[in-house]
C-alpha cells in the first residue's frame, strides 16, 4: 500500500491487512498524508493500557494517519475491530479512557467497525461518545452504541 512511514524504493509498504482494514485505509488515504502500522507489541508502537478481568493489558491501534489542517500536520488513530470478540468492551472502555487523557493530542480517535460494508465510527474524541463507550461491558451494549450513530 502507498504512503505508508515505511515505503520501499517502489513507494509500496508490504503488508496484509483484513478485509476491514483495507476498507477503512481506502478511504482514508485520499486524505492523508502518510499513515503508519501499529504493529502488535513492538518498541516503538503506540500502546494503550485496558482493564479486562481486574488485569492490565496491552491494546495496540491498528493505524495512525497523518493529514494537514491548515498548516498543522494532525494524527488521527483509527482502530477497526471486531466487535464480537471478548475483548472487545474492554478495549473499548480502554481506548474511550486515553482519549479522555490525550485526545487533545490527536485529530481524531475512532473505534470502527464494519457492517454490511458500511463503516460505522465511534469519534471518542466526542465527550458524549467517550464517557458512553467508558461504560461498555458487553459486546450488545458497544453494538447498541454503534446503532446509534445512524
Amino acid at each position: 500500500m502507498e504512503k505508508h512511514l515505511y515505503i520501499d524504493e517502489k513507494g509500496l509498504f508490504l503488508t496484509t491487512v483484513n478485509k476491514w482494514e483495507a476498507k477503512v485505509l481506502r478511504e482514508e488515504l485520499d486524505n492523508s498524508v502518510l499513515w503508519l502500522r501499529n504493529y502488535d507489541r513492538k518498541s516503538w508502537s503506540l500502546t494503550i493500557p485496558y482493564k479486562q478481568g481486574g488485569e492490565y493489558k496491552a491494546l495496540y491501534p491498528d493505524f495512525l494517519l497523518t493529514h494537514t489542517r491548515g498548516k498543522e500536520t494532525v494524527v488521527d488513530l483509527l482502530d477497526p475491530h471486531q466487535i464480537d470478540l471478548a475483548d472487545a468492551p474492554a478495549k473499548a472502555a480502554g481506548l474511550a479512557e486515553y482519549a479522555a487523557k490525550h485526545g487533545h493530542m490527536f485529530g481524531r480517535i475512532e473505534l470502527i467497525i464494519i457492517e454490511e460494508d458500511k463503516i460505522k465510527r465511534l469519534n471518542l474524541n466526542d465527550e458524549e461518545t467517550s464517557n458512553k463507550v467508558k461504560q461498555v461491558a458487553t459486546n450488545e451494549h458497544l453494538q447498541q452504541l454503534y446503532d446509534s450513530t445512524e
